[in-house]
Order: structure tokens, then C-alpha cells, then sequence
């Protein structure tokens, strides 16, 4: 009997999840050991939900109390090392519209952050680390994202409203990251915590709470890409150098940035749900809702059966294509929260073809690039302790490529409907449409 046979009957002293190790010196899920982590670093303080402070905590139990949760990582032994140092350190944050890509001061300084890593910094994603805490807020705006109002205007052609909202929050100013403000982070390190914050605001419940569907209605997806547009507007104003940009530029940037990471969002979620998946393709569509791809059709409501018929053959393709470049291929290569910061970061300085931004930007936008290209690099090699992660990156990129190229199918997929008469949305003509 080997000793990964022993972890797997093993169960989360916390929680009692199927443990997948040891972690901060305790049998433990991933989850709990990033709640122990994230709340001892940043001195988290909790109340517990009922006064009793003896509160059962349970995987299954999407409303744990984060008090008597805490307490219990305590009191099975759970100990981070190094934690004052964490917290005491003056360095602070890199001004990455100053910092020079190729000093070696900068790059020194990356590699000490990646040195003093922990292994739980690079966690894949699990449903148990997006469980709002209940002594964070966030300070921008709460919008009726999917309100009434808003969704019949988008069904009879009117998008004024949901662009509006998306050009509100472009010019609001940069939004706090949850946990950040006594912590020095890197460039990769700030976009992962945006990334939580996007990940929390769509509210997923347990996979077992989440009911499968093989018909969706077009509603269902309006609704979706209503809130999908905005939270990705939000995302982008977490992100301290694009806020500063000028609004027509950060508008550009939105609408290359948005078709794209949508592609990586719709994976992550939902292997972030219901972890890798062999034998179907399950895509998340809302906090209780998800589709299987190979099943997945359209189902009459503001269009007709016929119409919906045909939708669902013109985007059987499309599928084919997402599961074979996309999903397959992310699911394998399991990517971390640094290289999926590493992703958003590249979707949103890599575009600068726009004839409107100015050679400032653009020089900005090149610096951004090679910041975040030297980060990896760093991260790789003194956290990772991978010297040649050459094949790895190139799949990274791969990966990239082939989202532009599915974006680009789904607008020919739209095109060719509008041609033929089955299916017209003016959406592509609106203000904050993407551009591919």
C-alpha cells in the first residue's frame, strides 16, 4: 500500500471532504487549507452565524460558518509557517507604469515573492475557495444585471441599457482587491484575487444543488451574457494600470478582452464545479443552472421550434471545436491561478493593432507584456522549480490562439444566421460588441 493510497481514503479534518494531502501540517481539502491560509495572513476576524460557536462544518454545506470553521482548523493543528514575516513586510507595490522590464533590481524582486511561495498559493481552483467571507465587501456598485427592463430591451434588439451600465462602470475608479490592502503583491498576484472576486460574484452553488439541462431557452443565455458583460467590465477595474488608461482605450480593450475571456471563463467555472470531466463536456451557465455540450440544444420560447432547431445545428461545430482546442487541452494541462492571471493579462495587452491608441499606450502595453512575461518566468522557476517550462508556455499560448479562433467561429456562426434569415442580433452593432 503506497501512501497515496492512504491520502485517498483519507478525509479533511475540517470538513470531512476527501482529503488531497497534507496541508499547513494537517490532513485537509484544498479548500479548507485556502480558507486557513487566506484568514490567518490577513488577520481575518469572523462572528459565528448562530452565537453557539459550535456550528457543524460540512463539505456539502455551501453555508458554513466561517468562526467555528476557523476554529476547527485551530484546534486540529493547523499552523502557517511564516506568517508574521508575510505580514510585516514594508516592500511595497511595483508601479509597473515606471518599472523598467529588463532591470534586474525588478526581476531580483519578483523572484524573492516566488521564493517565499507557499504551495497553497498556487491551488487550482476548487468550489470551496469562492465562499464569500463574511467580513469582506466590496465597494462597487450592485446592479439589477438581469432586471426586467433590461432583458426585454435586449430581446427586441435594444442593448442602450446593459451598455450603459458596462460604460458606468469603465468610468468608475479602480475597484479593491478583497484581501489586498496590507499585502504587497505583484502584477499576477493582484489579477488572481480579481479573479476570486469575479468568480465570487456569480454566486455558484454545489454541484449537487446545480440541475443539468440538455434544452436551454435563448432567455436563459441573454440573461447570462448580461451578467457576464458586466461582472468582466468589473474584473478589468480591479486591474490598477488599465484603469488609468483613457476611456476610449480601456473601451477597445474591453471589447477585444471580453469574447475571450469568456471562452476560459465558461472551462474554469465549470471545472471549478464539478472538476474534470471525462465522458461529458459540462458547461455552467448560471449559479444553479449548467448544459452538456454534446446534448445541448435549443429549446423554443422567444423564437420558434423551427428557428431553435436550426441554432442548435449551426452551433454544433463550434462545440466540436471548443471541446477539442479548449476544454480538453485546459482540463489536461490543470492550469494554476498565476497562469490563468497570466492568460487575463495577456488577452488584455497583447491586442494593440487599433489605429486610436496612442503610441504611448502601446509602448505601455508592450512593457505590460514583458512584466508579466518576466513574473511568470519567475514564478515558474523559483516557485514551480521548473527551468524549462518552454512546452508549457507554448501550450498556454496555443490555448490563446484557439480562443480567438472560436470567438471567431461564433461571430461567422452569427453571421451566416443573420444571412439566412434564422436568427438576427443587432448585438454586433452596438458599442461594447467584441471585436475580433
Amino acid at each position: 500500500m503506497n501512501d497515496n493510497d492512504v491520502v485517498e481514503r483519507e478525509t479533511c479534518l475540517i470538513c470531512s471532504a476527501p482529503s488531497n494531502g497534507v496541508h499547513f501540517q494537517v490532513n485537509s481539502c484544498r479548500g479548507c487549507a485556502a480558507f486557513f491560509k487566506r484568514t490567518k495572513t490577513l488577520n481575518l476576524e469572523y462572528k459565528c452565524r448562530r452565537g453557539t460557536k459550535n456550528c457543524e462544518i460540512r463539505y456539502d454545506n455551501n453555508q458554513k460558518c466561517r468562526f467555528c470553521r476557523y476554529e476547527k482548523c485551530i484546534s486540529v493543528g493547523m499552523t502557517l509557517r511564516g506568517t508574521s514575516k508575510y505580514n510585516e513586510s514594508s516592500e511595497t507595490s511595483f508601479d509597473y507604469s515606471k518599472v523598467k522590464t529588463d532591470d534586474q533590481t525588478t526581476s531580483n524582486k519578483l523572484a524573492t515573492k516566488y521564493q517565499n511561495y507557499t504551495d497553497e498559493d498556487s491551488l487550482s481552483y476548487t468550489p470551496s475557495m469562492y465562499e464569500r467571507p463574511e467580513s469582506i465587501t466590496t465597494n462597487h456598485p450592485q446592479c439589477p444585471y438581469s432586471s426586467p427592463e433590461k432583458l426585454l430591451a435586449s430581446l427586441e434588439g435594444n442593448f442602450t441599457l446593459i451598455v450603459q451600465d458596462v460604460k458606468n462602470i469603465l468610468n468608475l475608479p479602480l475597484f479593491d482587491v478583497p484581501y489586498s490592502s496590507n499585502i504587497s503583491m505583484t502584477c499576477l498576484q493582484r489579477t488572481s484575487l480579481a479573479l476570486d472576486n469575479y468568480f465570487l460574484r456569480w454566486d455558484f452553488k454545489h454541484k449537487s444543488q446545480i440541475q443539468i439541462l440538455n434544452c436551454v431557452t435563448s432567455i436563459k443565455f441573454l440573461e447570462h451574457k448580461q451578467r457576464s458583460l458586466t461582472f468582466i467590465a468589473e474584473l478589468l477595474m480591479h486591474i490598477p494600470e488599465y484603469v488609468q488608461l483613457q476611456f476610449p482605450e480601456k473601451l477597445y480593450i474591453y471589447r477585444h478582452f471580453w469574447p475571450l475571456f469568456s471562452t476560459f471563463d465558461k472551462i474554469i467555472s465549470s471545472n471549478m464545479i464539478f472538476g474534470k470531466q471525462e465522458s461529458s463536456h459540462l458547461i455552467i451557465l448560471n449559479s444553479d443552472t449548467a448544459y452538456e455540450m454534446e446534448k445541448f440544444s435549443f429549446s423554443p420560447d422567444i423564437i420558434n421550434k423551427e428557428t431553435a432547431d436550426e441554432m442548435s445545428n449551426f452551433i454544433k461545430p463550434n462545440h466540436e471545436f471548443f471541446i477539442k482546442y479548449l476544454y480538453t487541452p485546459i482540463q489536461n494541462m490543470e492550469l494554476d491561478k498565476n497562469e490563468i492571471a497570466f492568460i487575463v493579462q495577456q488577452l488584455i495587452w497583447s491586442e494593440k493593432k487599433n489605429p486610436g491608441l496612442s503610441v504611448e499606450t502601446q509602448k505601455f502595453m508592450e512593457k505590460m507584456v514583458k512584466v508579466v512575461s518576466n513574473e511568470l518566468h519567475n514564478y515558474y522557476v523559483y516557485h514551480k522549480k521548473i527551468d524549462n517550462y518552454a512546452w508549457r508556455l507554448g501550450e498556454i499560448m496555443k490555448l490563446i490562439q484557439n480562443a480567438s479562433q472560436f470567438s471567431e467561429k461564433i461571430k461567422e456562426t452569427f453571421l451566416v444566421a443573420k444571412i439566412f434569415g434564422i436568427f438576427n442580433c443587432s448585438f454586433s452593432e452596438c458599442e461594447i460588441s467584441g471585436m475580433y
